[in-house]
C-alpha cells in the first residue's frame, strides 16, 4: 500500500535525514509547508491516486493513519466547525488519554 509521508515540523524531517546519513547543513532541504487544515484536505484527495494513509513522522515514534481514519476525523472537525485553534487530533490514543483531551477542550 502506498502512503504519504508528513511530518509534524521541520526538526522530524531533519533528523530523518541525518540518521539516514543524507544531511548537508549546506543545503537547504527542499520542505513544503502547508497548514494542517489544507494538508487533510489534500491527503484525502490522494485516496483517487491510490494512497491508502498517512505516515507521520517516519522513525521511531511514527504513526500510520488511514485515509479512512483521516475522513473520519475531518468530517467531525467540519462538523464542529472547522475552527483552525480548536486542538489537535492525537491518533491511537487510550480512553484515559481522549478523556484528559476532551475534558481539557480539544
Amino acid at each position: 500500500f502506498r502512503h504519504l509521508l508528513l511530518f509534524s515540523d521541520h526538526g522530524r524531517i531533519e533528523e530523518l535525514v541525518r540518521e539516514a546519513g543524507r544531511f548537508d547543513p549546506h543545503q537547504p532541504l527542499p520542505i513544503i509547508a502547508i497548514p494542517t487544515a489544507a494538508a487533510m484536505a489534500w491527503c484525502l484527495e490522494q485516496r483517487a491516486a491510490g494512497y491508502a494513509g498517512v505516515l507521520v513522522n517516519p522513525g521511531e515514534d511514527a504513526v500510520l493513519i488511514s485515509l479512512e481514519q483521516l475522513a473520519a476525523f475531518h468530517a467531525e472537525w467540519l462538523t464542529r466547525g472547522a475552527r483552525h485553534a480548536s486542538g489537535f487530533w492525537i491518533p491511537h490514543l487510550t480512553d484515559e488519554e481522549e478523556d484528559f483531551w476532551q475534558e481539557n477542550g480539544l
